[in-house]
């Protein structure tokens, strides 16, 4: 018999990098047994409403350890290319992932995205 796992969220937060904008979900794994995440991060626009739903990466989380666990949530298109980019404002980013304990693992946190600067704009030639 395994022995029950034991994990927690012990941060979320946003990280803007040049690429894109990400969620950072850092999970500590008390237990000693090894476990797989699954789920999803919802982006609820000021109203409430479910904008976009992304799949949380299946990754291990080792026995008696940290681990980063990072969804992609905003690319940065400096070409112009706004089909999956969100439109700048604030959001509310529900995280919702299952490592096989009794109960889902919830968390939250804002996000504000801006308009890129304009020095990001590529000039087509």
């Amino acid at each position: 018999m395994h022995p029950p796992a034991s994990v927690e969220l012990v941060n979320l937060s946003v990280r803007p990098t040049v690429e894109e904008t990400q969620i950072v979900a850092t999970l500590k794994n008390t237990s000693r047994r090894s476990v797989r995440t699954k789920g999803s991060v919802i982006l609820y626009d000021r109203g409430g409403t479910a904008i976009r739903e992304l799949p949380v990466p299946d990754v291990p989380v080792l026995p008696e350890s940290e681990r980063e666990v990072v969804v992609p949530v905003a690319p940065v298109l400096p070409s112009g290319d706004r089909s999956t980019a969100l439109p700048a404002g604030d959001y509310r980013v529900e995280l919702r992932l299952d490592v096989g304990q009794p109960a889902l693992i919830v968390g939250e946190t804002p996000l504000k995205l801006g308009d890129p600067p304009p020095g990001n704009a590529r000039v087509q030639r």
